[in-house]
């Protein structure tokens, strides 16, 4: 029975939908995510539903010196998470990726290397805890690639 959830990236969509299923099921929640307007929008609606406990913490997923940070907490408030949910990222605009290098730097740490990071931590803890479920919510734009642009002028 999964008691105690994880959540990264916990004010998309689907991170919510996923959410509301653990918090009927009375699941103790840790939330994580960069805005927290949004994201205490999100707790109260969580404990409206059943949530046994729902913990905000606020950070960018970019920030991976605070991941340590953000794992310790989480751990504190659940005693131990039974699943991890990383569902942060963006979609990055192709066209302007194929021509803004720094924008596509940025692009790719966010949905890339912030999310190995995290997956990284995430891993240690759950060996040590000596189990864990951990899942990823990734975008089919990452799967399939973009039709090429004609440009007849070069």
């Amino acid at each position: 029975m999964i008691r105690s959830v994880l959540i990264v990236g916990a004010t998309s969509g689907i991170a919510q939908a996923v959410a509301r299923q653990y918090a009927q099921r009375g699941a103790r929640l840790f939330l994580v995510a960069r805005d927290s307007a949004k994201a205490e929008a999100v707790a109260a609606d969580l404990r409206v539903r059943g949530a046994g406990v729902v913990d905000v913490f606020i950070m960018d997923a970019n920030d991976t010196d605070r991941l340590d940070v953000m794992l310790r907490n989480a751990w504190q408030s659940l005693g131990q998470v039974d699943v991890a949910l990383v569902a942060h990222g963006t979609l990055p605009d192709a066209e302007r990726a194929r021509t803004d290098v720094a924008y596509l730097i940025r692009e790719l740490r966010t949905n890339a290397e912030s999310v190995i990071a995290c997956l990284a931590g995430l891993a240690q803890r759950f060996q040590s805890q000596g189990n864990g479920v951990l899942a990823v919510i990734g975008s089919v734009a990452g799967d399939r690639g973009a039709p090429a642009v004609s440009n007849p002028g070069h």
